[in-house]
């Protein structure tokens, strides 16, 4: 916390800029540094600071009606954002909604989506995906990490892009549907793999194992190689059933049974 309150205060200091002080005594810095520690994450503090200090007035004042102009810290990261998307091709633009199924996610407590960590060679399953995701991460709007088996991972930034980024937030309304299968189908396929991919966990009824065979004929390159190993065992399963009801019949009728 006080690495954040340093990043906020040093710079302005070095420069020798004044925090303006409203008619009630509150000072600008303080709502600055409380908004920073909100996010966290450096890079992007950084980036709306600096969108501040370029709005510093004629006294070399940072003031309320600036920092309310950028939108705030939160503002600040969004306009960001859009920057960034301004600058995409249209491929990679179309690949970015690929990229956003797998970081993030409908909650399991609201009707709401927060960050989803996903292993990397998921995201990146095309040369387009993978070059898209670079940049991502080197705008830090993405963040890459290891999960506990050392593979790597990775996750959006920070829930405020998720929130107020109108791209995400389109997107969202858009995979209304994939968001909600998705969290469903992820959660069965995961409770397989941790039960030793045991047949008993697999879908079984005909109706659910066709809503399955669909979605994943829809939406094969947005979910995880998990989900498609669970959904593809499932259907598996019940070929071989068939192929097993096929035989018992064929032996009953040259049994005359």
């Amino acid at each position: 916390l006080s690495e954040i309150k340093d990043i906020v205060e040093e710079p302005a200091k070095k420069a020798c800029l004044k925090w303006e002080i409203d008619d009630k005594a509150n000072v600008l810095h303080k709502l600055v540094v409380k908004e920073a520690m909100a996010i966290r994450e450096l890079p992007l503090i950084e980036f709306a600071l600096s969108e501040l200090y370029n709005m510093r007035d004629e006294n070399d004042c940072l003031t309320f009606e600036a920092y309310n102009k950028i939108g705030g810290m939160k503002g600040a990261i969004v306009s960001y954002a859009n920057s960034f998307y301004a600058s995409l091709s249209q491929e990679e633009k179309e690949a970015l909604s690929i990229v956003l199924s797998f970081v993030i996610a409908s909650s399991e407590k609201n009707d709401t989506c927060v960050r989803k960590t996903s292993l990397m060679k998921d995201v990146c399953s095309t040369k387009v995906q993978k070059q898209l995701v670079k940049k991502l991460i080197d705008a830090h709007l993405l963040v890459a990490g290891k999960d506990s088996g050392g593979q790597s991972t990775v996750t959006i930034v920070h829930e405020t892009l998720i929130k107020h980024w109108s791209v995400v937030q389109e997107w969202i309304e858009q995979q209304k549907d994939f968001l909600k299968t998705s969290a469903y189908y992820e959660q069965r396929a995961k409770h397989w793999v941790n039960n030793a991919r045991s047949a008993y966990n697999l879908i079984s009824e005909k109706t659910a194992l066709l809503e399955g065979e669909y979605f994943l004929y829809k939406y094969s390159k947005q979910v995880s190689k998990e989900v498609k190993d669970f959904l593809l065992a499932s259907m598996k399963k019940e070929r071989r059933k068939g192929i097993v009801w096929q035989t018992m019949l064929g032996s009953f009728l040259l049994l005359g049974i």
